[in-house]
């Protein structure tokens, strides 16, 4: 974190991009949501001190974690503690925008991609260059998540998010009137064809069938529609399945989010994927009805405290005195009636 810090105030002080203007953000850090954490969130920090986060679409969008087979709450850990104070010192140096909190999405993305000449922003939590800074990534490159103080690099980790497991899918009722018609539907939809078009948008926008099992990206054509907030496709979020023999040439996203991918294996090597973190598959769809209600119930209420207190400690500070009492607000809103109910349901799908 020292030498992170160190190259943040390098961005603020000697113009990188060389404009002659002090208009760098050396971090940009999306604001807190309301009810739980997402993928970009600040806490992606937390796997600097080994806590492996699932914010992709894992319960530790719900401040929940495992370590040795033993689930816990990271809200109110020493380590969550920790990347607070840790980012209020970069918020307090200037390091990252003191509006942090209330900058909404639009304005968030527009410092990333600035005029699409000169690059302003010098560090984020991503997905990849092309996503992040459009016409600028090629003055990007992913790098893992530095360590924090005490914590070794074999001890560093990243986030354990699977995007193989996709939450798109495609359910038909058991009593559809229709059913036979549905059925024909769900097969075309799940079709080479009709999935790569899913994947990518429609043949002669952005992609055309060039050979058997062969399709050809535009890139030109997919740029500047993205560029125009008109992604053609749905991406990973489509309702279909793209079988092995089908290969899709210049698609230099994918080819981007491999090499991205790369710098993270090292640090994915340091935890057991069922030991050290829950799995995706762990999840509030396949519990018990009563329990989600539970989880759902008790989730409102934490988090109304937690996010507003975080967003206040990391811009202002007071953590430290107000630690205790937080711990024993949550702890009587039922934050250990929710960690225990996620242990079961961890054992029941994983032992």
């Amino acid at each position: 974190w020292d030498e992170l810090e160190n190259v943040l105030k390098a961005f603020k002080t000697q113009d990188p991009n060389g404009n002659g203007q002090a208009d760098e953000i050396p971090m940009n850090i999306k604001k807190l949501e309301g009810s739980y954490f997402t993928w970009y969130s600040p806490m992606l920090l937390l796997n600097s001190t080994g806590i492996v986060t699932g914010f992709n679409k894992g319960v530790s969008e719900y401040g929940f974690y495992a370590k040795n087979g033993v689930v816990k709450s990271f809200l109110t850990s020493d380590e969550y503690k920790e990347v607070v104070k840790y980012y209020h010192k970069l918020i307090s140096e200037g390091l990252i925008p003191a509006e942090w909190a209330t900058k909404d999405d639009d304005a968030y993305n527009a410092d990333q991609i600035s005029d699409g000449k000169t690059a302003k922003t010098g560090v984020v939590f991503g997905w990849s260059p092309t996503d992040n800074f459009g016409k600028l990534k090629d003055q990007y490159i992913a790098m893992p998540v530095p360590s924090a103080p005490g914590v070794s690099p074999d001890q560093t980790v990243w986030d354990g998010s699977s995007s193989e497991l996709s939450p798109a899918g495609l359910s038909i009722s058991s009593h559809a009137a229709n059913k036979d018609a549905a059925l024909k539907l769900a097969n075309l939809l799940y079709s080479e064809k009709y999935s790569v078009q899913q994947f990518l948008g429609s043949f002669g926008k952005a992609i055309t069938k060039t050979g058997e099992h062969e399709y050809t990206v535009d890139n030109d054509k997919l740029s500047q529609l993205t560029g125009d907030n008109q992604y053609p496709g749905l991406s990973e979020l489509l309702v279909g399945w793209i079988p092995d023999e089908a290969t899709i040439k210049g698609d230099t996203h994918a080819d981007e989010l491999i090499e991205v991918n790369k710098v993270y294996e090292e640090q994915r090597s340091h935890f057991d994927p069922v030991k050290d973190y829950i799995p995706d598959y762990v999840n509030m769809d396949n519990m018990d009805p009563s329990d989600a209600t539970k989880l759902n119930t008790n989730n409102a209420e934490i988090f109304n405290t937690t996010m507003q207190k975080t967003a206040t400690w990391m811009s202002k500070g007071g953590i430290d005195e107000e630690w205790d009492a937080y711990c024993k607000q949550l702890d009587s809103i039922g934050l250990q009636e929710s960690t225990k109910i996620w242990q079961k349901w961890y054992d029941t799908y994983t032992k």
